[in-house]
């Protein structure tokens, strides 16, 4: 799996809908920093230790997007669905010894000509942190289930990746990265019984 950047993206910020319901992004942060899509009221804020630095979260080249297709592939009437990554967000812990890291990834389902209402996709997450070398110090392929509704073309969809703890750094997290993105080869591989 080929490590680099395509583009940085910003911890999700707050926002909301037309409506006055929670944006995409919202949705995410919630579920990344309180477990809940909808969470009550917060409790006043305690104070944050002010030097845990959390590494941002990145996008792995070629991985944003992934496209099935029923025919030939690339073949734009042949298109089945499409699926992409739309937020991101993350959170670090202080354990005192460890940190614990959690990473949200919210992304969209859309509906290809070939497709339709009532499909459900395979969607493959990989996430990756990287130490300042660029070495993988955590990997992990998670497979999210995403189905679009009957008579609707697009759906999101969201994923919060848990139990990444590990021993804080001499130096701390500075340096490091989380890389995010589809990872088809690798859930390939899974189901073949290779293993991520």
């Amino acid at each position: 799996m080929a490590l680099g950047l395509l583009a940085t993206l910003a911890l999700a910020g707050c926002g909301s809908t037309g409506d006055g319901g929670p944006s995409m992004g919202q949705t995410l942060t919630n579920l990344v920093f309180l477990n809940e899509a909808n969470p009550p009221p917060a409790p006043p804020p305690t104070e944050a230790r002010k030097d845990l630095y959390c590494p941002p979260v990145s996008v792995l080249p070629g991985t944003a997007a992934m496209s099935s297709y029923a025919g030939a592939e690339g073949d734009p009437m042949a298109l089945r669905y499409q699926v992409s990554v739309g937020e991101t967000a993350r959170e670090c812990v202080d354990l005192g010894a460890e940190v614990s890291i959690r990473v949200g990834v919210q992304g969209r389902v859309i509906a290809g000509p070939k497709g339709g209402g009532g499909a459900s996709v395979d969607v493959p997450i990989r996430v990756v942190l990287v130490d300042r070398k660029d070495n993988p110090v955590y990997s992990n392929l998670t497979r999210v289930r995403a189905t679009l509704p009957s008579g609707q073309t697009h759906q999101t969809f969201s994923h919060v990746e848990e139990g990444l703890t590990l021993p804080v750094p001499e130096g701390g997290l500075r340096g490091y990265r989380i890389l995010v993105g589809f990872d088809s080869q690798g859930a390939q591989r899974r189901n073949m019984g290779r293993g991520s």
